[in-house]
């Protein structure tokens, strides 16, 4: 009995493991890093539209997007941590970067709508107090991506994501992590990056 090569279907790809995440292969320290700059981020988003949440309409969906961002990462650590008793894990690192003074810089240097003009194809129009545009993230015929340059937030109500030009930049240039988006935004906003951390065990 002879089989033809053609009428052969290809072996299917194993499924992806269900517990292994992106950040599962990650090192402990850049997972600290990585959650450290999320949560500064996000405290930064909090402070900036408390005394007046109202002017930001998405703040609510920003939150859900950071949080949703956040969430494996604090899930891989909590893993980790209750590992820390086995003689077979890694010592629990006591140095990781503090990247607080980056981040502040970064926004700081790189006005969200002139990111927007100058780094993605998308052009903003005023609305009100806010800018509106086509998704750089998807294609659409309706603008759904909206930019509030008093808050420096911008928001899709078409993907449902949002946050600030660094988890823009995460998006539209395929960042993998928080660290990397500011190596890559640095030099755009004239920032020094810095290459030391500080004791945080």
């Amino acid at each position: 009995m002879s089989i033809v090569a053609d009428s052969v279907a290809p072996p299917k790809a194993p499924p992806p493991h269900p517990l292994r995440t992106p950040y599962r292969d990650m090192s402990t320290e850049r997972l600290l890093e990585e959650a450290s700059c999320w949560r500064w981020d996000w405290a930064e988003i909090e402070a900036a539209a408390g005394a007046d949440p109202d002017s930001v309409p998405f703040l609510a969906e920003t939150r859900a997007f950071i949080q949703d961002r956040l969430l494996p990462i604090t899930e891989e650590l909590e893993r980790r941590q209750r590992l820390r008793g086995n003689v077979w894990a890694p010592p629990w690192p006591t140095v990781w970067p503090d990247r607080r003074a980056e981040i502040d810089a970064i926004k700081a240097g790189i006005p969200i709508e002139t990111f927007v003009e100058t780094m993605t194809t998308t052009r903003l129009r005023r609305s009100g107090r806010q800018l509106v545009g086509l998704c750089p993230l998807h294609t659409e015929q309706t603008p759904s991506f909206t930019v509030d340059p008093r808050q420096q937030l911008w928001h899709c109500f078409g993907c449902k994501a949002g946050g600030d030009v660094i988890s823009l930049a995460m998006m539209v240039y395929n960042i993998e992590d928080f660290p990397s988006a500011l190596t890559f935004l640095a030099p755009i906003a004239s920032v020094e990056r810095e290459r030391t951390g500080v004791s945080r065990g």
